[in-house]
């Protein structure tokens, strides 16, 4: 039985959380990241199960490319440059850490990893809200 992403998610979140950063968070896996800008005084780290791509790999197998989201957000506070900039190191953090981090005994093969967007200029114009979206990618097959 191939694992889904749900099972994926909550595998990166445990792996997230066990890992050591510069920043402190803990992880949880949300199918919305918080919106609330009260919740967001804290650094937030959501693990969200985004989308699954099936396509033939032999008569009897299937793959699978799943794709997951990790939001991370945080109310700036002025000025928010230096801030700013440490969260987007942070991504970066992020960006190695799940690299590099080993899914196997689940079965499931890292196949890379985007940043989009780097940050919501929306959410930061509007609300001082830093918004990235790490959209990780994982095959499986079954």
């Amino acid at each position: 039985m191939s694992v889904n992403t749900i099972q994926i998610s909550d595998a990166l979140v445990a792996a997230l959380n066990g890992g050591s950063f510069g920043k402190q968070f803990v992880a949880k896996m949300s199918v919305l990241p918080p919106f609330e800008i009260k919740d967001l005084s804290d650094l937030q780290v959501t693990v969200i199960p985004r989308n699954v791509d099936v396509s033939i790999l032999s008569r009897d197998k299937n793959m699978y490319d799943h794709t997951i989201d990790v939001a991370i957000q945080k109310k700036l506070d002025a000025p928010i440059e230096p801030e700013f900039d440490s969260l987007v190191a942070f991504c970066f953090e992020l960006v190695s850490a799940i690299s590099q981090t080993d899914l196997r005994d689940i079965n499931v093969c890292y196949s890379g990893v985007a940043i989009d967007p780097l940050y919501s200029l929306d959410d930061l114009a509007q609300d001082g809200i830093f918004t990235s979206v790490l959209s990780v990618k994982y095959k499986t097959a079954s």
